[in-house]
């Protein structure tokens, strides 16, 4: 597998996006898989998709419980892969980079 995404929490939880074509390179029908180690030296373990997408970006909510995601699809997700994934926006073309930020 190839890593698409990969985004670490200062607290230590740690994503990674994985699937079987290289960055770049995407083709229709493919996906990603999505992990999670919630501390260094922890082996990853596999966490629910909110749908079966080519992951392209991540990012962590400030507190480190919820993540971010973009899709090829132009698709953004937010949760935890423990609970239903909520889609927070839809937008034309591939989400290459995400930036979560604390206001106030």
């Amino acid at each position: 597998d190839f890593c698409t995404a990969l985004v670490a929490h200062p607290a230590g939880r740690c994503w990674a996006a994985a699937g079987d074509v290289p960055p770049g390179n995407w083709v229709e029908n493919a996906f990603t898989e999505l992990y999670r180690a919630d501390r260094a030296g922890e082996p990853w373990r596999a966490i629910a998709l909110p749908q079966p997408e080519y992951i392209t970006a991540l990012a962590t909510m400030p507190t480190g419980n919820k993540l971010v995601l973009g899709t090829q699809n132009g698709s953004v997700y937010v949760g935890d892969g423990e609970s239903p994934w909520e889609k927070i926006a839809r937008v034309t073309g591939s989400i290459t980079a995400l930036h979560v930020a604390r206001i106030g």
